[in-house]
C-alpha cells in the first residue's frame, strides 16, 4: 500500500501522486468484520453522500449508484453497455426486463405460435391468418378443407363460396354461387344459386334470391320461398310460398303447405295463389283457400274455400267445411260445421253432428231427426222441468266470454230482460253465482222490482232497482286509468253528481257546495292520518280584518268535561256551545230555537293565537320592569 511522490510517473503503480493497495501473495482480502456494515468504493471526493460509486453490503449485494437490494442493483442512465457479444443459437436464452428485474426467457418461444397452446396472447398483435390480402387456406392431405376470405368462409372438402361476398358455405362440396352475397349453405353439396339465401340440409338447395331450404333434400326453388324439411319443395317462377314437412310442396305464389308424408305421391300440397293447406296429405288447388287436416280437401277451379278437419271437402266458391268428414256439394257460400255434417244448398248453414242443409239460403242447427226447440251451446244438459230456450254451458273454457253482443246503431245498444208478470214477489234480475254459490249464498243479483212489488225490506218497493251481493267483499270501482267513480241522483240524462272517487281520493261532486253529514245526520268520529286540511288561501278570501278577539274572550271560556246523552262511549272535554256563542259567536252554527248547535273548535285558533302574542307582549313587558328593578338596586 502507498502513493507514489509528485515526480513520479514510473513507479509500481500509475503516475505521480497515484496511491496504490496490492500483494504478491495469495489472494487480497478487502472487506468488513460485521455483517451489517458495507464496503464503499468512492471518487472525486471525501462526502459519502455525493462521491460513492459502489458498495458491497453485509449480505453480498453490490450496489452501483444504488443502496442494493439483489445480487447486483445498478441504477442510472444507460445503466449497462455490452461490446464485442457473440451471435447466439436459437436454443439459447434471452433476457428480459419487467420493472428494472432482469430475467432470462427461452429464446424458442418468442415470435413463435405453439402447437401445444400459447399463454399471455394479445389479440390485437397475436394471430393466426395473412398480413396482406390474400385468403387463408387450410388443407389435409393437401386437400383444401376450409378457406377464409375477408368476406366470405368456406368449410369443408371442395367448399367454396366462389368469392360471394359476406356468404357462408360448410360442408363438403357445399357451394354457393357466384356473385351471390349474403348467402349460406351448410351440409353436404348443399347449394346457393341465389342473393341473400339459406340451405342448410345435405343437398339442400336455395335456387332464387331471398330463398330459404332447411333439410336433407329440401329444395326453395323461387323468390322470397321458404323450405323446410326433408324434401320439402318450392316450385320454380313463383314467389314467396313456404313448405314445411316431409315431401310438403307449394307451387303458387304466396301458398303455404304444411305437413308430412313420406310418400311423394301423397304429400301435402298447396296448388292455388295465396292458399293454405295443413296436415298430412292435405290439398288446396284453387285459389285463396284453406284446408286443415288429414286428407282436407279443396276442389279446382273455386276459390274462398275452407276445409278444416279430417277428410273435410269444399267443392263450391266461398264454402266452408269445419268437421271431421264435413263437406259443401258444389253450391256457392254453403257453410258446414261439425262432423258429417252436409250442405248442399246455395247460401245455406248446416250446424252440428250429421246436420244437413239440403235447401237454399237456410241454417239448420242440429240433427235433423232432433225437433226440439231448445238450444244448447257447450251443453245439452237441460232443466227436466222447464227446459231452457237457450242454455250455455262455458265449461272449463279460458274465454271471458259467454254471452257477447255488438251491433252499430246510433242508439243505445241492449241486453233487455224483462218480467212481464206484476206479482208482489215479481222482479227482473241479472244474477251471477260463484262456483260454490246457490240460490241463497255468494250470489251477486242486479234487477228491478215489479210495479206491485210491496215496500218491506231495504230491497223492497215498487219499481225499486237494487244491485246487492251476499258473497265476501263487494267491489264497486272504475279500472280506467285517470277516471272517477261518480255518484249522481235525479234523471240519468240531467243527474246532478253528489260524489265522486278519482285518483286524489273520495271528493265532493262540485267545490264548495255539499257538507259531509249535516245536523241531525252526524258523523260519530272522523279519524284522520294527517289532520283536516282547510282552504286558507289569501286569493279566495274578501274583506278582510285584524281579529279583535284575544286573551279576554279565551279568560271567559270555561272548559268541561262531559258525556253525551245518547250513550257514546268515554268522556269527552271540550266546551258549551251556548256560551260560546255569547263570546265568539262566529265559531258556533245552529238556530237553538230549530236544531242543535255545533262548533268549530279549529276557528278558534286564531283567538287562542291572539291570546298568547298577548301574554307575550304582557311577559316582555315584565321582564324589561324586572331588570330595571335589578338596575335601581
Amino acid at each position: 500500500m502507498g502513493i507514489n511522490s509528485s515526480t513520479n510517473s514510473s513507479g509500481i503503480m500509475g503516475v505521480a501522486n497515484d496511491a496504490y493497495l496490492y500483494n504478491l501473495g495469495q489472494n487480497l482480502l478487502i472487506g468488513t468484520g460485521s455483517s451489517s456494515k458495507s464496503l464503499i468504493f468512492m471518487t472525486g471526493g471525501t462526502t459519502q453522500s455525493a462521491n460513492e460509486r459502489m458498495r458491497v453490503d453485509g449480505s453480498g449485494n453490490v450496489g452501483i449508484g444504488v443502496i442494493p437490494s439483489y445480487k447486483l442493483h445498478v441504477v442510472g442512465t444507460n445503466p449497462l453497455f455490452l461490446s464485442g457479444v457473440q451471435t447466439g443459437a436459437a436454443s439459447d436464452s434471452v433476457l428480459t426486463i419487467s420493472n428494472g428485474l432482469v430475467k432470462k426467457l427461452s429464446a424458442a418461444g418468442l415470435g413463435n405460435w405453439s402447437t401445444l397452446g400459447n399463454a399471455g396472447t394479445n389479440p390485437a398483435t397475436n394471430f393466426l391468418g395473412t398480413t396482406d390480402a390474400q385468403g387463408l387456406s387450410f388443407r389435409v392431405n393437401n386437400a383444401q378443407v376450409a378457406r377464409f376470405e375477408s368476406t366470405s368462409t368456406a368449410i369443408g372438402l371442395t367448399a367454396t363460396t366462389n368469392n360471394s361476398s359476406n356468404s357462408y358455405a360448410m360442408g363438403s362440396g357445399a357451394t354457393i354461387g357466384f356473385n351471390q352475397p349474403n348467402s349460406f349453405a351448410i351440409g353436404n353439396n348443399s347449394a346457393i344459386n341465389g342473393d341473400n339465401s339459406f340451405a342448410i340440409g345435405n343437398s339442400a338447395i336455395s335456387n332464387a334470391d331471398n330463398a330459404f331450404s332447411i333439410g336433407n333434400g329440401a329444395n326453395a326453388n323461387s323468390v322470397a320461398s321458404i323450405a323446410l324439411g326433408a324434401s320439402a319443395s318450392i316450385a320454380y317462377s313463383i314467389s314467396d310460398a313456404v313448405s314445411i314437412g316431409t315431401n310438403a310442396h307449394a307451387s303458387a305464389n304466396n301458398a303455404v303447405a304444411i305437413g308430412s308424408n313420406t310418400s311423394a305421391a301423397a304429400r301435402t300440397t298447396s296448388n292455388g295463389i295465396s292458399s293454405i293447406a295443413i296436415g298430412t296429405s292435405a290439398v288446396v288447388n284453387s285459389p285463396n283457400s284453406m284446408a286443415i287436416g288429414t286428407l282436407a280437401d279443396v276442389a279446382f277451379s273455386i276459390s274462398g274455400a275452407n276445409a278444416i278437419g279430417n277428410a273435410a271437402s269444399v267443392d263450391g266458391t266461398n264454402g266452408i267445411a269445419i268437421g271431421t268428414s264435413a263437406a259443401t256439394g258444389f253450391a256457392a257460400n254453403a257453410s258446414a260445421f261439425g262432423a258429417l255434417s252436409s250442405v248442399s244448398g246455395a247460401n245455406s248453414t248446416a250446424i252440428g253432428y250429421k246436420a244437413a242443409a239440403t235447401l237454399a239460403n237456410t241454417i239448420v242447427l242440429g240433427e235433423k231427426a232432433n225437433t226440439a226447440v231448445s238450444v244448447g251451446i257447450g251443453s245439452e244438459n237441460f232443466n227436466g222441468s222447464n227446459r231452457e230456450k237457450l242454455l250455455v254451458d262455458a265449461g272449463t273454457t279460458t274465454s271471458y266470454n259467454v254471452i257477447s253482443g255488438k251491433g252499430s246503431i246510433n242508439n243505445y245498444l241492449q241486453l233487455n230482460i224483462q218480467n212481464q208478470s206484476n206479482g208482489t214477489a215479481a222482479s227482473s234480475d241479472i244474477v251471477a253465482t260463484a262456483d260454490n254459490g246457490s240460490e241463497t249464498a255468494n250470489f251477486i243479483d242486479m234487477g228491478i222490482n215489479s210495479s206491485s212489488y210491496p215496500t218491506t225490506g231495504v230491497l223492497g218497493g215498487a219499481n225499486t232497482a237494487y244491485l246487492y251481493a251476499t258473497g265476501n267483499d263487494f267491489v264497486i270501482g272504475n279500472g280506467g286509468n285517470n277516471k272517477s267513480l261518480i255518484f249522481y241522483t235525479t234523471f240519468a240524462n240531467t243527474g246532478t253528481e253528489r260524489m265522486r272517487v278519482t285518483n286524489a281520493g273520495l271528493l265532493p261532486g262540485a267545490d264548495n257546495a255539499y257538507t259531509l253529514g249535516a245536523n241531525g245526520t252526524r258523523w260519530s268520529a272522523v279519524w284522520s292520518a294527517n289532520g283536516v286540511i282547510q282552504t286558507s288561501d289569501a286569493r279566495l278570501k274578501k274583506d278582510i280584518v285584524a281579529l279583535p278577539y284575544g286573551l279576554k274572550e279565551v279568560m271567559q271560556m270555561q272548559p268541561v268535561k262531559y258525556n253525551w246523552i245518547d250513550n257514546s262511549p268515554g268522556n269527552k272535554i271540550g266546551l258549551l256551545a251556548q256560551e260560546v256563542k255569547k263570546i265568539v259567536p262566529e265559531v258556533v252554527a245552529g238556530d237553538e230555537t230549530k236544531e242543535n248547535l255545533g262548533m268549530n273548535y279549529a276557528e278558534l285558533v286564531p283567538v287562542l293565537i291572539n291570546a298568547i302574542k298577548e301574554l307575550k307582549a304582557d311577559l316582555e313587558l315584565a321582564k324589561k320592569e324586572i331588570e330595571n328593578l335589578k338596575k335601581t338596586k
